[in-house]
């Protein structure tokens, strides 16, 4: 939450004052950002809804959601099932730090309840609100780039994609001794390889050759850190496969370690190219910059919105700027 120290010429504010202050200047925050991004949650909700609707007149916004016929999947590479979560635990191996449980520094005490509004269900009988579990299956081979944030997605999506049951995970390296820096899951379940790359800023050739960024800014990296992810064989139903190319890079594009005035039109498509020409991608994913506690201020806000904006337009427009294959 934002912080805000206020002080007059006749010392400290009245405690009551301050919390007012504070209320009304996160308050004006959220409904600015409301404000900016409610148009188009609603036309996608509303795309959304209906998945026969005519999308001719799309916005670069498009949800990309689809539907298919469960009977013809002879096209699908990767697909996603939802379980029962007495059925399919969630084991949480691959993540196990978090935050602590108890009394905070600053003061409070973190619990570890469940919100009652995710309780609800039982009330009518049934289970948890969102009380699921999921497993991926591909033969996809998938590479999560950024920051720490990104490698937790990436942990999270190895339990998904059978790293535990087919015991195929290993760490590549550390970012520093029991921190992930480079995972590898190969296979995954249907025969793919998912890979993540913790790293503090986007692809550049400027950044090539410098010390790789562990945990502080800059962004370095090597070529020893693509190497693992590419000519990578492993074995999988009776079949030996190497990976010669990676089909999709996940970039988080990585606010907080960059600012915003770095996180430019030409940084991010000079990161897609770069993962087409050093690692063969034919499909780059950029996720949009979120609300998060690196966005402290209203210009802030701003700024990652039009971050996101570039990131929605650069996607929108890619084949039409570059005649790329890709």
């Amino acid at each position: 939450r934002p912080y805000y120290s206020i002080c007059n010429m006749n010392g400290n504010l009245s405690i009551k004052r301050r919390i007012l202050i504070r209320i009304i200047a996160f308050l004006s925050i959220v409904s600015y950002g409301i404000h900016q991004i409610s148009a188009p949650v609603e036309s996608s909700g509303g795309r959304a809804a209906n998945a026969n609707a005519d999308r001719s007149g799309a916005s670069p916004h498009d949800d990309h959601i689809r539907t298919i016929n469960k009977n013809d999947t002879s096209f699908v590479r990767i697909s996603f099932s939802l379980h029962d979560t007495e059925e399919v635990p969630y084991r949480n191996v691959f993540a196990p730090h978090g935050c602590n449980i108890g009394p905070l520094d600053k003061g409070g005490t973190r619990v570890n309840d469940i919100p009652p509004s995710l309780l609800m269900g039982l009330d009518s009988g049934g289970g948890r609100i969102l009380d699921f579990t999921t497993t991926i299956e591909t033969d996809l081979k998938i590479l999560h780039i950024g920051d720490s944030v990104s490698i937790q997605i990436a942990e999270a999506l190895d339990e998904m994609l059978g790293g535990f049951e087919l015991q195929s995970r290993r760490v590549v390296w550390e970012a520093w001794p029991g921190a992930d820096g480079g995972t590898l899951v190969a296979p995954t379940r249907g025969g793919g390889m998912h890979g993540a790359w913790r790293i503090t800023g986007l692809l550049s050739k400027a950044a090539q050759g410098r010390p790789a960024t562990r945990n502080a800014r800059g962004g370095g990296w090597n070529y020893w850190q693509v190497n693992p992810f590419l000519r990578h064989a492993y074995a999988h139903a009776g079949r030996n496969i190497t990976v010669e190319k990676i089909d999709a890079v996940v970039f988080r594009v990585m606010h907080g370690w960059m600012e915003v005035h770095e996180i430019t039109r030409e940084r991010i498509v000079e990161a897609a190219e770069l993962a087409h020409s050093i690692l063969g991608a034919s499909t780059v994913v950029f996720m949009t910059v979120p609300f998060t506690n690196n966005v402290k201020t209203v210009e802030i806000m701003e700024g990652v919105r039009q971050i996101n904006e570039v990131i929605w337009d650069v996607a929108h427009n890619w084949h039409a700027d570059h005649g790329t294959n890709f």
